[in-house]
C-alpha cells in the first residue's frame, strides 16, 4: 500500500473516533469522498466504486444470484451502498438505514440498539459487490452483454438497446432510433421556407407556409408562386384578375380584367368626369360642415376654459398670485404712476368668500420706499347670502422663496387675523359695492430684504394666500 493510501486510512480512522454523531447525509458524503479518494490513488478501486454512481432507480440483475451474505438485513434485497453496524457486524442499504433509525433504531436481526456513532460505510462489502457478475438492464430489449457490476455504469451509457426519455418531450421512452427516425416531434426543416418545425406539425405548417408554392387561382401563365406573393400578383401582375374601375370610389360600378378596364376608361371619359365633379362637390359640402363644427367646438372650449378658471379656486382654500415684470411694476410705483396692483378675484373655498389680493410694490402711504405692502380685499360674490358676516377668518400670506433647492427655501410668512369690531366694518362687512376697502399688512417685508433671498427670480414674484376656513 502506498504512503498516500496509508495516510488517508489513518485520517479516516481518526475521524471515526470523533464524538460527532454522523447523519445519513454525513454517511453519504463520507462514502462519496472515500470513492473519490480511491479513484485518485488506485485504478482498480476506481472501477470497483463506480457502481456507486449507477442510477439508483435502475435495478441490478446479478448473474448468478448472490448468496445471502450480500443481502440487506432490513429489506432482504442485494445491498445498495452498504453501511455496517459496528456493534453486530450486520449490513444494510444506506436507504434502509435511514428507515431503521427513524423507526425502531435497532438492528432488524438481533435487536441491538444502534448508535449513529457506531455506523460506518462498508467499503469491503461494496468492493465485493462491485466484482459480482451482472447482465445488462436492457436484456429484455435484446442486449446480451454480461460483466462485472463495476462495469455496468460504463456499459449503460453506451448500450444501444437502452431506453431513453425522448428529448423532444413527446412523453415516450424508446430506444435511440426513436429519437432519430420515429419520434413525431423530432425537428425537420421545411424545404420551402427553411423554418425548423416538428414532424407531426408538418401538414399544418404547409397550409400556412409563406413560401409554399401555389398556383394562380385565375389560371394565368404563372403556374406556381410562393403563397406570400399571391396577393401582390393578383393586385398588380395577373392579367386575368377581375378588378374594380379606378373610379369605383366615385360611384362607377364597372368590373373587368385589365384589358377590359383600359377599354372602359377610354369609352367612359365623360361619365368619370361627371363622377369626379359630384365627388368634389360632396367634399366641399363636407368641408363646410366640418369647418362649422370646428368653430362651434372652439367656442365651447373657450367657454369651458372660462368656467374652469372660475371654478379652480372652489376646491382649495388657497391662491397663488404670479406677478410678472416685477421690476418694471416697482419702478412705476416709485415714480407714482401706478402705486398698487390687484390680482384677479378668487374664492376662499367652494361656495366661499370672493376676494382679491393687492400689493404696493414701493409701500403704502407712510411706509412708501421702505416696505412691500400686501392687502386683502373682500369682493361681492355669488354666495354672500350664505356666509357669515363680518368676515373673521385668519389669512396666511406667503412670499414664496424660489430657491432651486426646495430644502433651502424659506418663505416669508405673515398671518392676518381680522378683528370683527364695528370700526372695521368698512373692511370686513358684506360688500354692497364691487369690493370693500383693503386690509392686511402695510409692513409686510422691508424692501432691503426682498433681494436677500430668491423672492424675485426671472423678474417674477409669487404671493400665496391661505384661508383657515375651519378657525
Amino acid at each position: 500500500m502506498s504512503s498516500s493510501n496509508h495516510r488517508e486510512e489513518k485520517a479516516e480512522s481518526e475521524s471515526e473516533k470523533r464524538t460527532e454523531v454522523p447523519s445519513i447525509a454525513d454517511l453519504t458524503l463520507r462514502l462519496a469522498k472515500e470513492i473519490a479518494g480511491g479513484q485518485q490513488n488506485n485504478d482498480s478501486l476506481n472501477k470497483s466504486d463506480s457502481t456507486q454512481n449507477a442510477p439508483s432507480d435502475l435495478p441490478i440483475f446479478y448473474t448468478p444470484t448472490p448468496s445471502d451474505k450480500y443481502k440487506c438485513c432490513a429489506c432482504g434485497e442485494v445491498l445498495r451502498r452498504p453501511v455496517k453496524f459496528v456493534v453486530c457486524e450486520h449490513s444494510c442499504c444506506s436507504t434502509c438505514y435511514s428507515d431503521i433509525m427513524s423507526s425502531t433504531g435497532r438492528c432488524p436481526i438481533d435487536g441491538n440498539v444502534l448508535e449513529r456513532s457506531e455506523v460506518t460505510v462498508d467499503k469491503q462489502m461494496q468492493r465485493e459487490l462491485d466484482h459480482l457478475g451482472v447482465k445488462c438492464n436492457y436484456f429484455e430489449q435484446g442486449c446480451s452483454w454480461t460483466g462485472l457490476a463495476v462495469e455496468l455504469t460504463d456499459h449503460l451509457e453506451e448500450c444501444q438497446c437502452r431506453l431513453v426519455q425522448c428529448i423532444y418531450n413527446c412523453g415516450v421512452r424508446f430506444m435511440e432510433q426513436h429519437v432519430t427516425a420515429d419520434c413525431p416531434r423530432r425537428p425537420v426543416v421545411c424545404q420551402f421556407c427553411q423554418e425548423k418545425i416538428e414532424m407531426y406539425n408538418q401538414p399544418t405548417h404547409m397550409e400556412m407556409c409563406k413560401r409554399f408554392p401555389i398556383p394562380c387561382p385565375n389560371g394565368c401563365r404563372r403556374k406556381e408562386l410562393p403563397r406570400e406573393e399571391l396577393t401582390a400578383h393578383l393586385e398588380a401582375g395577373c392579367p386575368l384578375q377581375v378588378i374594380n374601375c379606378p373610379f369605383s370610389e366615385q360611384g362607377c360600378q364597372f368590373r373587368g380584367r385589365k384589358r377590359q378596364i383600359r377599354a372602359h376608361l377610354a369609352d367612359e371619359l365623360v361619365l368619370h368626369v361627371l363622377l369626379l365633379r359630384d365627388a368634389v362637390q360632396g367634399f366641399h359640402n363636407l368641408l363646410d360642415l366640418q369647418v362649422q363644427a370646428v368653430h362651434e367646438s372652439q367656442a365651447a372650449v373657450k367657454k369651458m376654459q372660462m368656467k374652469l378658471q372660475r371654478c379652480e379656486a372652489y376646491f382649495e382654500p388657497s391662491f397663488v398670485w404670479k406677478i410678472d415684470g416685477y421690476r418694471e411694476k416697482f419702478e412705476e410705483a416709485q415714480q407714482g404712476r401706478k402705486t398698487s396692483l390687484f390680482s384677479n378675484p378668487f374664492y376662499s373655498h367652494r361656495h366661499g368668500y370672493r376676494v382679491c389680493l393687492s400689493i404696493c410694490p414701493n409701500g403704502e402711504q407712510r411706509y412708501r420706499g421702505k416696505y412691500l405692502s400686501v392687502f386683502i380685499c373682500i369682493c361681492r360674490g355669488e354666495y354672500d347670502a350664505l356666509l357669515s358676516w363680518p368676515f373673521s377668518y385668519p389669512i396666511t400670506l406667503k412670499l414664496l422663496d424660489q430657491n432651486i433647492d426646495p430644502g433651502m427655501r424659506q418663505d416669508h410668512v405673515v398671518t392676518i387675523r381680522p378683528n370683527p369690531i364695528p370700526s372695521n366694518n368698512a373692511y370686513l362687512k358684506r360688500p354692497s359695492s364691487e369690493r370693500n376697502q383693503c386690509f392686511g399688512s402695510p409692513r409686510f417685508l422691508e424692501l432691503d430684504q426682498l433681494h436677500l433671498r430668491d423672492f424675485v427670480v426671472d423678474n417674477t414674484l409669487y404671493i400665496k394666500a391661505i384661508f383657515d376656513i375651519n378657525a
